[in-house]
């Protein structure tokens, strides 16, 4: 999963070969295909040795044992493959099972549900889906059953008809009682082992056909980090007539985008939830490659650039960041591990983003964090200021922050992101925002719309053209203090 290319991600067909590919190592199908094989040339050793027996008797009697097996032969293929293909139907409503399942045990859904009280609604919401699948399961069953019964039934009247065949031996002085006996018992246990080879037969189908969802999904192509020229951004970031669509979607994430990002500029991406802010980063910092058009830095495409190469001098705040399970020190440092004991940095980027006092309340660098695992816990505001200071602890020359400062006021917004100016005067930045209050001192603004950029420029220029930038200013000025108009 590591290796996989990050677009896949968001792929509802890839999820659903992941889910599969995860039942086939939860029901164990690998090695029950190798114990079914073993299986199959075991009995199929037993039955030929019983063929061989059962030839000293009598010949006929051999055709109609292995005719009583062969609707049972025909079954266990067809059954095989229809159990196969069900649970491939299957996968993205047990996945969502698995999702719907979940939020019953995720602290901050478990919360809501229960304030809100609508927990309930979830419950019966996954006993209906759950029951969907169960019904499609029971249905197939049964018919399974249905049909085992005919086999079976089938198989008694073969087995009927060979005692009627080698009574009328005995009767006509061509055996004797004791080879009736004999042939009977031989008969039986042909029978039933050519059964049991059937029925390993049947399941080393179906599990080799599950053997090679799993194998075919290892088989995906993969990414290799390091494969590509050394990225360099020494001058600017270019990206020409770039359009990018997600899977399975109908309307263009991004579309003809044209934008050119210098070397130390600070700038903001503006624009409305969905129209296209977080798509364009993630397609500038290469985790998605454009559809069309490109996205250069220094002039080379970033599809010919080692990702490696360009994760040397990026950092990022996404916005939905990690809240990780480790102590504070780990919290911070794990953007730069190399430094992890550098108690000096990590007192400088939190005075940084002003969470000196707050980590000395809890206890100091070295408390582990989350209550599940008896260590403190911060609020959304404290969790945003530790990831703002991760990003800011790598040592890095270009750093895109998503929506950094969402759960702060708009009086501290202004004072952490005026601190992070002064900390990046000769970095280049990128900041997603639907806030105005730090657009007057950056070098340029980006304001997007349905997945198009509608105007670049500077503060003064923007206010100048009376579009929705100035009227989206004039709205949130009043958030901001020693505002200048």
């Amino acid at each position: 999963m590591t290796k996989i290319d990050y677009i896949h991600f968001e792929d509802a067909k890839f999820l659903d070969r992941k889910t599969r590919a995860e039942q086939v190592i939860q029901d164990e199908a690998i090695p029950t295909t190798f114990q079914s094989i073993v299986n199959v040339l075991c009995t199929g050793l037993t039955v030929l040795s019983i063929i061989i027996v059962l030839a000293c008797y009598n010949y006929g009697l051999i055709a109609i044992a292995l005719i009583s097996i062969i609707p049972m032969f025909v079954t266990r293929i067809i059954r095989g493959k229809q159990f196969f293909y069900l649970k491939q139907i299957q996968a993205r409503r047990s996945r969502y099972l698995t999702y719907l399942w979940n939020l019953f045990f995720d602290k901050k859904t478990a919360k809501e549900m229960r304030v809100m009280g609508f927990d309930h609604y979830i419950a019966d919401k996954w006993n209906n889906v759950r029951n969907e699948v169960d019904e499609e399961t029971f249905s197939l069953l049964k018919k399974d059953h249905g049909t085992l019964f005919f086999c079976e039934l089938f198989r008694i009247v073969c087995y009927c008809v060979s005692i009627v065949i080698i009574l009328y031996l005995v009767l006509k002085n061509i055996s004797t009682i004791g080879v009736f006996g004999a042939c009977l018992h031989t008969f039986g246990s042909l029978q039933e082992n050519a059964k049991m080879l059937i029925v390993y037969i049947g399941n080393c189908v179906e599990n080799s056909l599950n053997c090679k969802v799993y194998f075919d999904f290892l088989n995906l192509e993969e990414t290799n980090p390091s494969e590509g020229g050394k990225a360099t951004f020494n001058e600017a970031i270019t990206l020409k007539n770039v359009s990018f669509t997600y899977p399975n979607a109908e309307r263009k994430a991004i579309n003809n985008v044209n934008l050119i990002i210098k070397k130390n500029e600070t700038v903001v991406i503006l624009g409305e939830n969905g129209s296209g802010k977080t798509s364009l980063t993630k397609l500038i910092l290469g985790a998605y490659n454009p559809d069309e058009g490109s996205v250069c830095y220094d002039g080379k495409d970033v599809r010919n650039l080692s990702k490696n190469s360009l994760s040397e001098f990026t950092s990022a705040m996404p916005q939905n960041f990690g809240k990780y399970s480790l102590n504070i020190r780990e919290n911070i440092a794990l953007s730069n591990s190399q430094e992890l004991n550098n108690d000096k940095k990590i007192s400088d980027v939190l005075e940084n983003v002003e969470l000196t006092e707050v980590v000395n309340e809890k206890g100091g660098y070295d408390v582990a964090v989350g209550r599940e695992f008896g260590g403190v816990e911060f609020s959304g505001g404290e969790w945003q200021k530790i990831a703002i200071a991760r990003s800011l602890y790598r040592d890095y020359s270009l750093i895109m922050m998503d929506e950094p400062t969402s759960a702060l006021d708009p009086v501290k917004e202004s004072e952490i992101l005026t601190s992070f100016l002064q900390l990046s005067k000769e970095k280049t930045s990128i900041i997603v925002s639907h806030r105005v209050g730090l657009c007057r001192f950056v070098d340029k603004i980006v304001v997007m719309d349905k997945g198009q950029i509608k105007e670049v420029g500077t503060h003064k220029e923007l206010m100048q053209k009376d579009g929705w930038y100035k009227k989206l200013y004039n709205e949130q000025k009043k958030w901001y203090f020693n505002d200048e108009m």
